[in-house]
């Protein structure tokens, strides 16, 4: 789709849709906007037309890190269903052989190169406190003074863009210093770091809250009846993290997500998948690879063998969906929500999260019901039918 005008599309900009709207492309990027557009090359039948979203945790099945071809389509099925840009997390690799696993996923980006949507890497693990490891195996976790971050950053390449550090263990301030410093985002999550231990993580740089009311402390009492700041509530006090929030109905009640949005705006919250199939759609019963565990969906969630969940089977359009209706704010700002916030939390907002000129001409297409269309999606996109 080098040149192109887009008509007879619902236009979600960041702060209203324009209900008979259109953009003109060229040359891969959004040239206009249009108020009124009525015709041009791609008829959007009244769908809603949103920025492309931007997914920073998704876990791929173990099958496809390690493929190539299977990580390709993958990358073409999330985009297909409007999701522009993603982070890969590989999860529960036992310490030992987290080295190699990052090498060959640096190896499979490498081959599917930049531009299939995998903006880069998320190591959810291995820096995860045991006292909140959640679905984290106790060999997939570790501190950063026994297993330093150089050689993970190396076997990673340029793909290492966002990294969760629980900020109790030894040595992780001065990693995530480290990580800032390098340019990658840093969340806090899987933690029972004290109050002190939050602030000093938040002064070195960390900036988002993983997966929000999950794997962590809601409260904590300093004596009795006194509650202490744990980093949940530390999340929807400060404007210096973003938090991050998988809106599926299991992971997060909804009267939490109203809170949530409450407390932060859209721009305080970056919807996410958590998926443990990479965004793809799963089915009740399915088993589905991780390092070396193998989990089941069950009451439409990943969960491992004592029905613990370890992730969501998730779209970040039906993310984006669940929220709008959970937090009552409507489709402009669940958009802010599954895309700007996203894109300036990884500090790429110049090419992604919003429908302006000068940004990728990359889409969402939704219906009335708010569910893909995949066929326009692809349209839009540029993305190939498979066969």
């Amino acid at each position: 789709m080098a040149t192109c005008r887009i008509f007879n599309a619902r236009v979600v900009t960041r702060d209203r849709i324009l209900p008979t709207g259109g953009v003109e492309v060229a040359g891969g990027r959004i040239a206009h906007v249009l108020e009124a557009c009525t015709d041009g090359d791609v008829d959007l039948e009244s769908c809603y037309l949103l920025p492309g979203l931007i997914d920073v945790h998704t876990h791929p099945a173990r099958e496809d890190g390690a493929d190539p071809t299977k990580l390709a389509e993958l990358c073409d099925e999330l985009r297909s269903r409007g999701t522009a840009g993603f982070l890969f997390a590989p999860s529960n690799i036992p310490v030992e052989e987290t080295l190699d696993v990052l090498r060959r996923y640096r190896e499979s980006l490498e081959a599917v190169g930049p531009d299939r949507g995998c903006l880069g890497l998320h190591l959810e693990g291995p820096y995860v406190d045991p006292g909140g490891r959640g679905g984290f195996r106790a060999e997939a976790i570790t501190n950063p003074r026994d297993f330093p971050l150089g050689p993970m950053l190396d076997a990673c390449g340029p793909w290492a863009k966002y990294i969760n550090i629980s900020p109790e263990l030894p040595g992780a301030v001065e990693t995530i210093q480290a990580c800032r410093r390098r340019g990658m985002a840093v969340s806090i999550g899987h933690t029972r770091a004290s109050r002190e231990e939050l602030f000093a993580a938040v002064d070195a740089g960390a900036c988002a809250v993983c997966h929000t009311f999950n794997a962590g402390e809601i409260q904590r009492y300093k004596e009795g009846g006194v509650f202490d700041v744990t980093l949940d509530l530390l999340g929807l006090a400060t404007d210096r993290l973003v938090c991050e929030l998988i809106c599926d109905d299991i992971h997060v009640d909804p009267v939490l997500v109203k809170l949530l949005y409450r407390a932060k705006g859209a721009d305080g919250i970056a919807l996410v998948t958590d998926s443990i199939l990479g965004g793809r759609t799963a089915t009740e019963g399915q088993e589905i690879g991780a390092g070396r565990t193998c989990y089941r969906v069950v009451n439409g969630a990943g969960r491992n063998a004592d029905g613990e969940l370890v992730g969501s089977t998730l779209s970040m359009a039906r993310a984006l969906a669940n929220f709008a209706g959970f937090a009552e704010c409507g489709l402009v700002e669940a958009a802010r929500a599954a895309a700007l916030t996203p894109a300036h939390l990884l500090g790429i907002e110049a090419d992604y999260g919003a429908i302006e000129p000068g940004r990728r001409a990359l889409f969402c297409v939704l219906d009335a019901s708010l569910e893909p269309r995949v066929d326009l999606c692809r349209r839009v996109n540029g993305v190939p039918y498979a066969g």
